[in-house]
């Protein structure tokens, strides 16, 4: 009998819990739906709505800057290609009143526009390459360009650049790539152009950040190599001053110049011995020049030894001058 109340027990139990757990969930799905956050921003929602020519007529460098402007309260009627379609959407989404397109800021044209190339024109100055803000042109320096008539977005930017007036701006022909439902919410191309764009803007980031870098790189090596040749200057002026300031007596200069003396003499005594020895292996002509030679050096040693130590000195510090910049030459090298 306990058993049985037990097991009774149990199953109500088991029973309670399961239906208390299916009303907890019913309640959290009906708050989840009747009171969900909206998780995409103001801005997407009004950048959605933008037809992301990238043109600039709303004196914004690009559609997102505009949806960013509008969202904080900035005038909704700036977008020419977007038209009054675009600004009723946005009046709409805002929920405030729908003002006219200002034609300050251009007039709406119901015909989608591309720019051609005339590629018999072109010159190759890749101008409209860097203006074209979706990267929709081809081409390369001194090469014929072309432009990717599904990725243009009509911006216009590429004709005021380019410098022989080659490109012109043409209507689109309808075909089934370029159909789409009239409806400024659901533009085919807009998704594509804005993603072209967002691409292009980052790229552009890239290459000013290694462009930067490698600036940074190269200045902070000729630094290094200034700093290099600063020190070695200053090595080289400290020595060039000490050799100037540097004096020795008279008696140092005096055995200095007579240890120079005695072994030049040496050197002579010497090549006369190996001429003797040589002396019926060579021609008579080369004995005699190089006995005349040897002569000459004799005369020439008698004359320094005559000569005084100060001339020396001042042959010596020719030297130690010439040496020094041959030193600082190579460094510079």
């Amino acid at each position: 009998m306990y058993d049985i109340i037990s097991q009774q027990s149990f199953y109500l139990t088991l029973a309670t819990l399961t239906s208390f757990c299916i009303i907890f969930a019913a309640i959290l799905s009906t708050f989840s739906v009747r009171f969900k956050l909206d998780s995409k921003p103001i801005v997407e929602k009004i950048d959605s709505l933008l037809p992301q020519t990238q043109c600039g007529q709303c004196s914004y460098p690009g559609c997102k800057p505009y949806a960013q402007a509008m969202a904080n309260g900035d005038a909704i009627n700036k977008c020419p290609p977007g038209g009054q379609k675009t600004i009723n959407a946005i009046a709409s989404l805002l929920d405030i009143n729908t003002p006219m397109l200002d034609s300050q800021y251009g007039k709406e044209n119901d015909i989608k526009l591309a720019a051609y190339i005339r590629e018999d024109e072109c010159i190759g100055c890749t101008k409209c390459i860097q203006a074209c803000p979706v990267d929709a042109i081809l081409g390369a320096a001194k090469l014929m360009h072309t432009v990717i008539e599904n990725e243009c977005t009509g911006c216009d930017l590429c004709v005021d650049p380019c410098p022989v007036d080659c490109i012109d701006m043409l209507p689109v022909k309808n075909s089934l790539h370029g159909w789409k439902w009239d409806q400024p919410s659901l533009v085919l191309g807009a998704d594509k152009a804005r993603i072209r764009f967002e691409y292009q803007k980052n790229r552009k980031e890239k290459e000013l950040l290694a462009k930067k870098t490698l600036r940074d790189n190269r200045l902070n090596k000729i630094t290094k190599k200034t700093k290099a040749y600063s020190s070695a200057e200053e090595i080289i002026r400290a020595a060039m001053g000490s050799a100037g300031t540097k004096k020795s007596s008279p008696e140092k200069e005096q055995a200095r110049f007579l240890r120079r003396i005695a072994r030049a003499e040496d050197q002579l005594r010497s090549a006369q011995n190996r001429l003797d020895k040589l002396k019926l292996a060579i021609p008579d002509d080369k004995h005699e020049q190089a006995v005349a030679a040897i002569e000459d050096a004799h005369v020439r040693l008698n004359i320094v030894r005559s000569s005084h130590p100060i001339e020396l000195k001042v042959l010596q510090t020719t030297k130690a001058q010439a040496k020094i910049q041959s030193t600082q030459k190579k460094i510079r090298r």
